[in-house]
């Protein structure tokens, strides 16, 4: 997925807090979210100290401008951060790790730093198009299915083997 493909897809999603979201869609998005922030921070740092408006008025402009960034930029990460979690078979709960200081915010990112789970889990299909069957490895591609066969296809070596064989990008 790319960048601009990330964040069409989480403006589609706003509220949407069911599915399942790639790692690649998940970090694009903060991504995004950090670019826009420092923009705008830069904005207001140079409107700032080139003006000489009333310090009152500035800083309730900067308030207006910094709610509107956040109501519009939060719901979708808060939603993109919820299907990444469902895509490591995690609950929404999760997210509240990130309250415990430090601690918290480190297992919070190790989290959302997993590969997904293959295949489909209780929160939807595996977005990657990658499932196991008893027969071996199963691409989705375009909703064309190919199933390549596997002498131990529980094992992460033989799929990353037949993965690289046949150049399918299961992996972000």
């Amino acid at each position: 997925m790319t960048f601009y493909d990330s964040i069409k897809t989480c403006f589609s999603k706003y509220c949407v807090f069911k599915g399942r979201a790639r790692r690649s869609e998940y970090w694009y998005f903060v991504l995004f979210y950090v670019l826009v922030c420092v923009l705008l921070f830069m904005i207001e740092f140079s409107v700032f100290w080139l003006t000489n408006i009333n310090e009152n008025v500035l800083y309730s402009v900067y308030i207006v401008f910094d709610g509107l960034c956040f109501l519009l930029l939060f719901l979708p990460y808060l939603s993109v951060t919820i299907r990444r979690l469902h895509d490591t078979d995690k609950n929404a709960a999760y997210i509240f790790l990130s309250l415990i200081i430090f601690v918290g915010s480190i297992i919070l990112l190790i989290i959302l730093c997993k590969d997904s789970d293959f295949g489909d889990n209780h929160y939807g299909h595996n977005p990657k198009g990658l499932d196991i069957t008893d027969g071996g490895v199963v691409f989705t591609e375009n909703n064309e299915k190919t199933e390549i066969e596997v002498e131990d296809n529980k094992t992460e070596d033989s799929i990353t083997a037949v993965t690289n064989k046949y150049n399918q990008p299961w992996k972000d």
